[in-house]
């Protein structure tokens, strides 16, 4: 696992509220829904991370396939019910790639760097110089290309080791975007945000 090669599906659910709102998301993610997750047909992990400076919550599960992720919906509502709706969004993308290198660890740093393209150039990334570099970047735990072809969006997520791996790669991983949307018609990196790893899913599921 962990070079490309294979497809599967991620829904990632943000929490937005006050500091204490999500330090709360992520202890219920990680006691309630967690469990809930991994036990599923289909499941292919579970992810939190926390930005709590910003009010932010993140937790992604991870399925082999469409089908398995939309079969959770049901039990997945039910268990959300029982917590705070307000304020939390789920968003849906197919994981084109994956290269892990070793495990996250608990505090390491999460960058989703959002980007919008047509569906039909969006293997094109794939190849570009942007992720075959960031690959192999000192301090890398993995890299994941996820996208969603309905709405022509996509995260390119890398996962560092710590905020100073991050930070060396930062010029780097700036002018590879910069690149990488000269080397694809259509491509537009829209944002960037930040997270700190609570529990990441294990190179073994």
């Amino acid at each position: 696992m962990g070079q490309g090669g294979y497809r599967m599906f991620v829904r990632l659910t943000t929490v937005i509220g006050h500091s204490a709102d999500v330090q709360d998301a992520v202890r219920f993610a990680e006691t309630v829904v967690r469990p809930k997750v991994e036990a599923a047909p289909g499941s292919r992990g579970f992810t939190t991370a926390v930005a709590a400076g910003y009010g932010r919550a993140l937790d992604a599960a991870f399925w082999v396939d469409a089908d398995a992720m939309n079969a959770s919906d049901e039990l997945l509502s039910t268990v959300r019910s029982e917590f705070v709706e307000d304020g939390a969004y789920s968003e849906d993308y197919e994981v084109l790639l994956e290269v892990q290198r070793t495990d996250a660890r608990p505090g390491a740093l999460l960058e989703l760097s959002r980007f919008e393209c047509p569906a039909e150039v969006v293997e094109l990334l794939i190849g570009a110089d942007m992720v075959s570099e960031t690959r192999t970047a000192d301090g890398l735990c993995g890299v994941q290309l996820m996208f969603d072809p309905a709405r022509g969006r996509g995260i390119v997520a890398t996962t560092w080791t710590d905020d100073g791996s991050a930070r060396g790669f930062w010029l780097t991983g700036g002018q590879l975007r910069a690149r990488a949307a000269r080397q694809v018609d259509g491509l537009t990196f829209v944002g960037i945000d930040f997270y700190s790893v609570v529990a990441a899913r294990s190179l073994q599921t």
